[in-house]
């Protein structure tokens, strides 16, 4: 029987911002030593504007049993204007003893979390222990996914300066919580060479909204 979890469920289950960077780390650590297999994922192009990745592993027993799956994930830009999901995807892990599927489950929420581990793992790995300053470009649900790894890993204010013109931006920083300190006149250069405003916004641990 195969089961199946819901980006909902697969919220629900989700392991602590600690136990997921510790993940990351073993999964990592397996891949250097030659304890994984990560081949090199192919694409196919089946729309202009649009392509699937399929993401096969496996990873020997690196303290939860050894573990055989995949990721199939389509990008379609043209969605947008549909009113869909530009990015959707789906897991499937499989038995490894047969090979038979044991579980799907929704990919969105479990790669948020998934890629922001992997940058927490990499941070507390190479990082100086005095860093000052992590910066995070984009908005969305990369974003907060990697503050919940910078609160985890004790950064207790975040600053970010989007162009005080983009308004989508904005909207998407203040969804998550941060708020506006001022307008940075003249702050950076566009390609025509003209001078403009940036926002400084900022965000502290505790104001993070779920």
């Amino acid at each position: 029987m195969i089961r199946y979890l819901s980006e909902a469920e697969v919220e629900r289950a989700r392991p602590t911002v600690r136990e997921g960077i510790d993940l990351a780390r073993l999964a990592l650590v397996a891949l250097a030593e030659g304890r994984a297999q990560l081949p090199p994922k192919p694409s196919v192009y089946p729309r202009t504007g649009a392509f699937s990745n399929v993401m096969p592993a496996y990873v020997e027993d690196v303290g939860h049993g050894d573990q055989l799956g995949l990721k199939w994930v389509s990008v379609y830009n043209e969605n947008a204007a549909r009113g869909l999901p530009i990015i959707n995807g789906i897991v499937l892990i499989c038995h490894t003893d047969t090979g038979l599927p044991r579980t799907l489950m929704a990919a969105g929420f479990l790669t948020g979390i998934r890629t922001a581990a992997v940058s927490g793992a990499c941070l507390e790995a190479l990082a100086p222990a005095d860093v000052g300053h992590v910066a995070i470009t984009g908005a969305g649900v990369q974003t907060r996914s990697h503050l919940e790894i910078c609160e985890e890993l004790g950064h207790h204010r975040l600053v970010i300066d989007p162009a005080a013109h983009n308004v989508a931006a904005i909207r998407c920083y203040r969804k998550v919580g941060f708020r506006p300190v001022g307008v940075m006149r003249r702050y950076w250069r566009d390609p025509s060479g003209e001078w403009r405003d940036g926002l400084l916004m900022d965000l502290l641990a505790e104001e993070l909204e779920s």
